[in-house]
């Protein structure tokens, strides 16, 4: 429950902060442990609650949609997404691994949202 609370209270100063009226996020399909799909859980519960109670509309999207999106097909490996994403935004994603993989991550589900989300496209003009 800690852990939640701190997420929780993350994610509250950024839609403060930054003012957020709209939320993508990718739509997770699996998990590599049981405390892992137990995080996944709450994570989603608390992005979809936040939605809900705040009056922000939220997409959301699979790792499918963004693969299919950036290159054309739903199997990619991480190095391939990383290397459309650092094409598709003009861009060269540095750091550890982890880190690459999870910007590459949420920027391949901003790029399907971009192209599909009605909503977004009338936010964006």
């Amino acid at each position: 429950m800690r852990r939640t609370s701190e997420i929780v209270q993350t994610l509250m100063k950024i839609v403060e902060k930054y003012k957020v009226d709209f939320i993508v996020s990718e739509l997770p399909h699996y998990s590599q442990n049981a405390k892992s799909a137990i995080m996944i859980g709450v994570v989603m519960g608390i992005l979809q609650t936040m939605s809900d109670v705040g009056h922000i509309p939220i997409e959301w999207y699979s790792e499918n949609d963004a693969k299919k999106a950036l290159l054309g097909r739903n199997s990619a490996s991480k190095a391939q997404v990383i290397a459309a994403v650092n094409q598709a935004f003009e861009t060269t994603l540095t750091g550890p691994k982890y880190v690459q993989e999870a910007v590459a991550d949420s920027l391949a589900i901003y790029n399907v949202a971009t192209l599909q989300s009605q909503t977004l496209k009338i936010l964006l003009r």
